[in-house]
């Protein structure tokens, strides 16, 4: 059903292309009926997309939706998926909405670092049709100890930052946002990551994976412009993260 329903948007935004033949009048109207629409996306979502296409980000994404009843065993070897809790129907094509989107919104991914477990690099793989482990990525088993690493992998990775002008993606698990960021994420969920004044890497934008779509449908289809979005900018891009469970 989500994939049904960007594809209607996808030919939605084809559609578009007919308004080519508007009148000059309606087309020198266009920006002051654009300032006044409606915007489905909430001010937290276009404030992520303004950053995303500036470049200079991580994007810290929880792998998309597992099967929650699902366990992973006790170990082994990560590119056998069976002893692993793994994404299901819905986690995959929200995978696979979410790079539809930052294709059509126009935003640079250059690396794309993943934990080796399956769930996290299939999101990758799906999303962004590429993806390279980082093992120190992957939460430890030992008790005590899994936050605090995958903390350390993560912040490691945040402190290199991002290139001007693109934007690193990183795909992980909820151990390590909340060590390095002290926050928790949703699956699917994604952090926009960037330095503040003082250099420290901080949270400055977040999306749910169900906001992408939000976004190409205002963009494409209803030609609106982040620049003309003046709502504010709260950080209600995402959830809480109250009730995210698993890691």
């Amino acid at each position: 059903m989500r994939r049904s329903r960007l594809n209607c948007l996808l030919a939605a935004v084809a559609l578009a292309a007919t308004f080519a033949a508007i009148p000059l009048q309606a087309q020198q109207d266009a920006p002051h009926r654009r300032s006044h629409a409606h915007w489905h996306s909430k001010p937290g979502a276009v404030m992520a997309l303004r950053l995303l296409r500036e470049g200079g980000n991580v994007l810290v994404v929880r792998h998309a939706k597992t099967d929650m009843l699902a366990k992973d065993a006790r170990g082994g070897d990560f590119a056998d998926c069976s002893w692993q809790r793994n994404l299901s129907p819905m986690g995959r094509e929200a995978s696979r909405e979410m790079g539809d989107a930052v294709r059509l919104l126009g935003i640079p991914v250059a690396d794309v670092w993943s934990s080796p477990y399956c769930r996290c690099m299939d999101t990758a793989r799906l999303a962004f049709g590429r993806a390279d482990a980082v093992a120190a990525l992957a939460p430890s088993a030992a008790p005590g100890q899994a936050m605090r690493e995958a903390g350390a992998a993560l912040s490691a990775i945040l402190a290199q930052g991002a290139p001007r002008g693109t934007n690193v993606v990183v795909v992980a698990h909820i151990f390590n946002a909340e060590g390095a960021l002290g926050e928790i994420p949703e699956e699917g969920e994604a952090f926009v990551v960037r330095p503040d004044a003082a250099g420290v890497p901080r949270i400055a934008a977040r999306l749910t994976m169900t906001q992408w779509g939000d976004l190409v449908r205002d963009l494409q289809v209803f030609g609106l412009d982040p620049v003309d979005d003046h709502r504010g900018s709260g950080h209600d891009g995402g959830a809480s993260g109250h009730g995210a469970h698993g890691r």
